[in-house]
């Protein structure tokens, strides 16, 4: 029993560190807590009448990471660098090229 969970929770985490943003890793989560949901019960067997079933178990820790995950606030440096990159932008022309476009601008008083 305890071998199974640890197999699932590094199934788990090994599925979410794949994945490149949080989004991903919700979808991916919340397609793994459907299988799991899914999955049919074998009635009048028990490990523990007392304790709540491995499927409550696994889809409450999923529920767990998921919340986080909609919850987590990019660090500020990464939020102060992706406001950065909004005011660029990005071109392939040469620096020739930009000088004769910019002082195209200036002539035709698009830009004072």
């Amino acid at each position: 029993m305890d071998n199974f969970i640890t197999y699932e929770y590094e199934w788990l985490k090994k599925l979410t560190t794949e994945l490149p943003n949080n989004q991903e890793k919700i979808a991916a989560l919340r397609f793994e807590q459907k299988k799991i949901s899914q999955l049919l019960l074998q009635t009048n067997f028990c490990y523990n009448n007392n304790m709540p079933s491995l499927k409550k178990k696994i889809n409450g820790w999923i529920d767990e990471e998921i919340k986080f995950l909609e919850n987590v606030q990019l660090p500020e440096k990464v939020a102060d660098k992706l406001n950065e990159n909004e005011n660029k932008i990005h071109t392939s022309s040469s620096v020739a090229k930009l000088a004769v476009l910019l002082r195209l601008l200036v002539i035709d008083k698009i830009i004072i």
